[in-house]
């Protein structure tokens, strides 16, 4: 009979098991269709850009140049930014330094109320001119709103401290309720005194009324009109 003796693995040249040499054989097989594929995936790719007109190298150029726009628009959004903060600080210089003139007219405007007084003053040569209203200034403020600005003085001999209440009445054309604000003053020789009053809904103003009640050192009443007039 005969007896079956266990076949012999074949083996490869370097004496390895077949599984090995298939293995190596499949290996060799992806690679060839990853290069294949990589291969076909390029000229495929290249063929597309053809079809359209552009090549490798175009497209390259075009991210090129697209990196250069995207520096270009970052260095002009910082210009821009930089500009922006340059017009914020413009406009801050400016609302002071319209502050500071609005200041200066203000002094300027005491300056030529205290010139007023020491001309009148020098020109009394003595005399008791007594307490009097000199000037009385106007501005708009708002809607129906005005502030005023008026200026106290007496001029005499051994002139001493008087005190009391100014009273502005502003009064209106036909039977219209006149609006009246009161203030208090105390001066030696002269004396700056504002306020602001509302005028109603369709009041029209004529003219003003400026009533002086001095309570001390005597009690004294001067009263003077003047036109209603608004300056700027």
């Amino acid at each position: 009979m005969w007896q079956r003796f266990p076949r012999p693995r074949l083996r490869t040249y370097l004496d390895a098991p077949v599984t090995a040499h298939r293995l190596a054989w499949g290996l060799s097989a992806l690679l060839a269709i990853g290069v294949s594929a990589a291969t076909a995936f390029y000229l495929g790719y290249d063929r597309a850009l053809r079809s359209v007109g552009a090549s490798a190298a175009d497209v390259a150029a075009m991210r090129a140049d697209g990196k250069r726009l995207q520096q270009s628009v970052a260095e002009v959004q910082k210009a821009l930014a930089v500009m922006q903060q340059e017009r914020d600080m413009a406009q801050e210089t400016a609302r002071k330094m319209q502050q500071d003139a609005v200041g200066q007219m203000d002094e300027l405007s005491a300056l030529r109320e205290q010139l007023v007084t020491y001309q009148r003053m020098l020109g009394a040569q003595g005399a008791n001119g007594g307490l009097t209203v000199e000037n009385l200034h106007f501005s708009p403020r708002g809607p129906g709103v005005y502030g005023f600005r008026l200026l106290l003085t007496q001029v005499g001999q051994n002139a001493g401290n008087t005190s009391g209440t100014v009273t502005v009445r502003v009064l209106g054309a036909g039977s219209a309720q006149p609006v009246a604000v009161v203030k208090d003053f105390r001066f030696q020789y002269f004396q700056a005194v504002s306020g602001e009053l509302t005028l109603p809904k369709g009041f029209v103003p004529q003219s003003v009324e400026v009533a002086l009640q001095a309570t001390s050192p005597k009690p004294v009443r001067v009263q003077k009109r003047f036109k209603w007039e608004v300056g700027s």
